[in-house]
């Protein structure tokens, strides 16, 4: 008996340039894929980007060909003056001509630019979604810190119990392993230690005497380097992976209690 082979239906994805077996599982786990997504927004915008593009190359030959015109004009009136003895215009033909050009122009660009939103509309509403498509979220524009403030640079390597390097903010006591791109050596900040602090000090300062402070107003104070923020036990130990780094929450109640300990130094 001969063996043979049978070749299973495949279908074909215009927007992505890829095949797939034609089955519903397939084609669902194609269409809410990440990149089938990707691929129908960029196609969109590209469809958008390409309208633009024709408006506006007609838009500026349609300008090229009004000047050429109006050029024409003015040089055969010129012409026909020089040998034509003049007459009485009853009116100006020039701005008539003119005026009437600019209007049509313009309801021209006005039918041109619904007419390019008709078509993309009919493209968003044509393209084929799946019913499991689920919109995409805006992305939450990420807050980026300054690694200094008024040019003191906020941030000071340490080293944890076990010899791991870490980084410390010298206001908030804030730690975290990711390097910054500047930052004090622990032996830089002891030597400029004394100078930093007069300069935050003068701040705090000059900030009270304006009267352009709140009532909810809170001094920056600068952690001296004995008193170096010491990170948690349980991360004491190793350089943590991302499911393992404390949450928002842990974060923001480790810097709580460690600017209560500060206060309570500073008090005794």
């Amino acid at each position: 008996m001969t063996d043979y082979w049978k070749s299973y239906s495949k279908k074909f994805c215009e927007i992505c340039k890829v095949w797939y077996a034609d089955n519903k599982i397939s084609s669902e786990r194609h269409e809410t894929g990440a990149k089938h997504k990707v691929m129908v927004q960029q196609k969109l915008r590209e469809s958008a980007k390409k309208a633009k593009d024709k408006e506006l190359k007609d838009h500026d030959l349609r300008m090229t060909i009004l000047s050429m015109e109006q050029a024409a004009k003015a040089s055969m009136s010129s012409k026909s003056q020089k040998s034509v003895p003049s007459m009485p215009e009853e009116f100006n033909e020039g701005v008539v001509s003119s005026c009437s050009a600019q209007s049509l122009e313009k309801a021209d660009l006005r039918e041109e630019i619904r007419e390019q939103k008709r078509k993309l509309d009919e493209l968003k509403k044509s393209a084929k979604h799946s019913q499991f498509w689920v919109d995409d979220q805006p992305e939450e524009e990420e807050k980026i810190e300054s690694d200094e403030v008024d040019g003191i640079l906020c941030w000071v390597q340490g080293e944890s119990a076990t010899g791991l390097r870490n980084y410390w903010h010298i206001f908030s006591g804030e730690t975290r392993w990711d390097q910054p791109k500047r930052f004090y050596t622990a032996e830089e900040y002891a030597e400029n230690y004394t100078e930093i602090a007069a300069k935050i000090a003068a701040k705090n300062h000059s900030l009270i005497n304006s009267g352009n402070v709140s009532n909810n107003f809170e001094r920056n104070q600068v952690i001296p380097p004995n008193s170096a923020p010491q990170l948690p036990a349980k991360l004491n130990n190793k350089v943590p992976t991302p499911l393992e780094r404390p949450t928002k929450k842990d974060q923001n109640d480790y810097l709580k209690k460690e600017r209560k300990r500060r206060w309570d130094n500073n008090e005794g």
